[in-house]
């Protein structure tokens, strides 16, 4: 819970921009832990945790989910594998897989 009343302040008149953002519940989760270790390993020594501290894990969260977006996918193409193997009778066949594989 938050002791300083001056940072309770501060997150309660931002909780309208907070609320917009398009996260779930996992990852509020996450960003509130990244913020409270930001606030508990700054520089100037533990402090109570900030709107900074949860702007800062916010910022980070939606450029990893950025990068992530279908518009910036990874190339990536599926690819057919054929394996041949020996079954227990001595019969060779052959069997065709589908991977992903990273295109050049």
């Amino acid at each position: 819970m938050i002791k300083d009343r001056e940072a309770q302040d501060e997150l309660e008149e931002k909780i309208d921009y907070l609320k917009k953002l398009p996260l779930n519940g996992r990852q509020i989760r996450n960003i509130v832990n990244i913020a409270q270790t930001l606030a508990a390993g700054s520089p100037e020594g533990a402090s109570a945790l900030r709107f900074k501290h949860i702007q800062q894990a916010v910022d980070e969260t939606l450029a990893f989910n950025n990068f992530f977006s279908k518009n910036n996918k990874p190339n990536v193409r599926k690819s057919r594998v054929r394996t041949n193997f020996v079954n227990d009778s001595g019969v060779t066949s052959s069997r065709v897989n589908d991977e992903d594989s990273e295109a050049d």
